[in-house]
């Protein structure tokens, strides 16, 4: 006779795919309706779930362009980590010399915005002109070119 199984563990695994039009935040009811297992018969469980849409992490990293640009007083800068990292971004003027730093410090995988003021790392605000960011994450690094305009 075969004895009986004991222990813990997955016995039924369901994935689900969320429409592509969800967007995060949105609520999504699930419905198990009926389940068969080995052939036996037909279960009616009629569960139902109601799941929220989260935000899936990023596949790689990733810097966006500013937006607004060109920008007056101010714009906001998003950045996608596929891990968390140590990132530092920061803000240099046509000379190569920085301007500010934006962001100095480790940030969890994800996505993440940051705005800028305009200002100096003294707080002065900076003149109309072209500007570059750059962001450094784990072996990441991009620049990007942005025009505040008065």
């Amino acid at each position: 006779s075969a004895k009986p199984v004991t222990g813990s563990g997955t016995f039924v695994g369901i994935t689900f795919k969320v429409s592509d039009k969800a967007k995060i935040g949105d609520r999504v009811e699930i419905k198990l309706q009926n389940l068969r297992l080995n052939e036996s018969d037909l279960m009616e469980p009629n569960l139902a779930y109601v799941v929220s849409v989260g935000a899936q992490v990023p596949k790689e990293f990733s810097l966006s362009q500013n937006h607004p640009n060109p920008f007056n007083p101010a714009t906001s800068i998003q950045y996608t980590l596929p891990t968390r990292s140590h990132v530092v971004l920061e803000v240099y003027n046509l000379l190569g010399q920085k301007v500010t730093t934006l962001v100095d410090e480790v940030k969890e995988a994800g996505i993440h915005q940051v705005i800028w003021n305009g200002k100096d790392n003294k707080g002065n605000t900076v003149t109309s002109g072209v500007y570059f960011y750059r962001i450094k994450a784990d072996n990441f690094s991009e620049v990007k070119k942005m025009v505040l305009m008065k």
